[in-house]
Order: structure tokens, then sequence, then C-alpha cells
């Protein structure tokens, strides 16, 4: 098992964080999550921190991987390095809709 990090990130409403910590909780491997905190009056706008043995790359991948989770996932930082800014380090960056498909929906570049 990786050793232990904590990390901090934003997420939008309570539902994106649970989202997320049974993304987490369902994968295969053991022991994956092994803490988060946040602050439970709170019902938006939350920062999230999680102590967890996953990669940071493929964290940033689970959240990607989840509707409407991409605050979360572009915040995820260190928490040492946290600061609320999306501009996460780890994995592809995603940039603001530029263009368009011919289907007339946005398309991430």
């Amino acid at each position: 098992m990786s050793e232990l990090q904590t990390y901090k990130f934003r997420a939008e409403a309570w539902r994106d964080v649970a989202e997320i910590l049974k993304a987490i909780t369902e994968l295969e491997e053991q022991h994956q999550l092994h803490e988060y905190s946040c602050r439970p009056e709170r019902k938006a706008n939350l920062t999230v921190t999680i102590v967890t043995s996953l990669d940071p790359n493929y964290l940033t991948q689970i959240m990607r991987t989840i509707p409407d989770c991409h605050v979360a996932a572009e915040s995820l930082k260190l928490a040492e390095d946290y600061d609320g800014v999306r501009d996460n380090v780890f994995g592809p960056t995603w940039r603001r809709a530029t263009a368009f498909q011919t289907d007339g929906r946005q398309s991430r570049d």
C-alpha cells in the first residue's frame, strides 16, 4: 500500500462529496480512504480534507468521472499546498470550453 497523504479540495455541494467518497470506497483495493472531514453545517462551497493512500493522479481521474465534480478535480492539492484555487497540478488540467461540437454542446480542449 502506498504512503498515506492528506489532500484538500473544494466541492460545490454535499452531494459531490458523497459521490466522491462512494467512488473511493467502492474501489477493490482495501483501505483507500482513511478519513475525511468537512464542516457539517455548510451545505455548499465546501472544503474537504481526506487522508488516503490513493495516488493523486488516480484520485483526480476518479473525481473527473463523476458528473458535476469538476471543481473537486480542479482544486485537489496536498493539504499543505491547498489554497482553494482551481489549478490542480495532478494529471491533465481541464481548460475552459472554447469550442462547440457539431451537435451544439460545448467541448473541452
